[in-house]
């Protein structure tokens, strides 16, 4: 499997569960990097001996990143990662 295959899958997946993440609202926005947020950090304060919570945490910071420089669906996509990582996804 090469690489960019893997890579591919990858952002396919995040994608997708990005999507369902805020599927009840047509299109990216600040307000759904709000509500993921909180979202987030409810799920690391409950989540934070998981063997994941590094990573989802830098997922947040990554998602933070986005959402404050306008890039809502990349935000919101690195949210949706950190909620898999520590299995709070949906």
């Amino acid at each position: 499997m090469s690489v960019k295959f893997f890579a591919a899958a990858i952002i396919a997946t995040s994608s997708l569960v990005a999507a369902s993440a805020y599927a009840d609202d047509a299109t990216p926005s600040v307000s759904n990097c709000v509500k993921m947020e909180k979202q987030v950090k409810a799920a690391l304060e409950s989540s934070q001996q998981s063997g994941n919570y590094d990573s989802a945490k830098r997922e947040m910071r990554t998602g933070n990143e986005y959402c404050a420089n306008g890039m809502y669906k990349n935000g919101l996509d690195h949210y949706a990662s950190a909620l898999k990582l520590i299995g709070a996804a949906g």
